[in-house]
C-alpha cells in the first residue's frame, strides 16, 4: 500500500494491529504505533520491556498490548466486546491528541537543540509559519 494511503486504511476499522520483530528490544516499536495513534485508531501490538515506562497508564483505552500473538488476539477480543462504539470513537480521539503531544515531527529539531539546556522556547517555535512542501511534491 502506498505510504501517503495508511491513514485512510488505518481509519476503516476500530482498530489497526501489527506484531513486531524485535519484541525482545526494550522501548522498541515500529512507526507503525505512531502512524495510527495519529490516524485516530486504537492500536494493539507487541508488549515489549519498559513499555510501562513509556507509556502512562492513560494510554490503556487506546494502547493494546501483550507478550504472545494469542495473548495479543484475546485482548483485541476483549476488548472489543466490552467497549461501545461510542467508548471506541473517545479513546480514538485520545489516541490522535496523544500522538500530537507525543509523536509529532515538525518540533524534533527543538527538541534536540533543548535536549541539556533550553535555547528554543518551543512555544514560539511552534508559532513560526513554516512553509513547506508536501513530500509528495519533493
Amino acid at each position: 500500500m502506498d505510504f501517503s494511503h495508511q491513514n485512510l486504511a488505518i481509519q476503516s476499522a476500530w482498530m489497526s494491529a501489527n506484531w513486531d520483530h524485535y519484541a525482545a528490544e526494550p522501548s522498541y516499536f515500529s512507526n507503525r504505533l505512531p502512524i495510527s495513534l495519529a490516524a485516530g485508531s486504537i492500536h494493539a501490538t507487541t508488549w515489549h520491556p519498559e513499555y510501562e515506562s513509556i507509556f502512562p497508564s492513560s494510554t490503556r483505552d487506546f494502547l493494546i498490548h501483550n507478550r504472545t500473538v494469542e495473548g495479543l488476539v484475546d485482548a483485541i477480543e476483549l476488548y472489543l466486546n466490552t467497549t461501545s462504539p461510542e467508548d471506541r470513537i473517545a479513546s480514538s480521539a485520545r489516541a490522535q491528541n496523544y500522538a500530537y503531544a507525543h509523536y509529532r515531527q515538525d518540533d524534533q529539531l527543538v527538541r534536540m537543540i533543548n535536549f541539556r539546556t533550553k535555547r528554543i522556547e518551543p512555544a514560539v517555535f511552534s508559532e513560526w509559519q513554516l512553509e513547506m512542501e508536501p513530500i509528495d511534491e519533493l
